[in-house]
């Protein structure tokens, strides 16, 4: 992640340290909460950002401590956008493609996987992205119109004069 950050990006590049995982959580939240969106699905997403968040320290960075995670938090016209990367492991595609969630017999149980499930869940488009000597990004979105307010000022931005007009009436 390098260039400029647009003034509605949140960018964090985090230590990959379980105990940081809250803050996390706080961040993601905090920036959900200011867009609008409803408490429950609020919750939904905080869980799966935590989640993806825990895989890639977990299998990435092998529960390494002194590895980092890049975070961006960014919203486009019709999507909340979330990013994490690390330079760390490629993920095993196998893990993350999607899993048959029939109950399994007795005989031949299948822990583990559902992390990747729910994160499917949580967001309309999720991607995977590893370069083959290391280093992964996952992308999640989530369509949700941006409020009025939130659109007004991307306009804003965009054209000062129509901005100035806009507020003076």
């Amino acid at each position: 992640m390098s260039g400029a950050v647009p003034p509605e990006d949140i960018r964090l590049r985090i230590r990959s340290n379980p105990r940081l995982l809250s803050a996390v959580r706080g961040l993601v939240r905090g920036y959900l909460d200011n867009l609008g969106l409803d408490a429950e699905q609020r919750d939904t997403v905080v869980l799966a950002v935590d989640e993806a968040c825990a895989n890639a320290i977990r299998h990435a960075c092998q529960g390494r401590h002194d590895a980092s995670i890049d975070l961006r938090l960014r919203t486009d016209p019709d999507a909340i956008v979330i990013e994490l990367e690390d330079q760390s492991l490629p993920a095993d595609a196998h893990r993350l493609a999607p899993r048959d969630l029939t109950p399994p017999s007795e005989a031949e149980p299948k822990p583990g996987g559902l992390g990747v499930q729910f994160i499917r869940q949580a967001f309309d488009d999720v991607a995977y992205h590893s370069e083959p000597h290391g280093g992964n990004r996952l992308t999640m979105r989530l369509h949700h119109p941006l409020d009025r307010t939130l659109r007004a000022q991307k306009e804003d931005e965009g054209d000062s004069t129509h901005g100035l007009a806009h507020r003076e009436r």
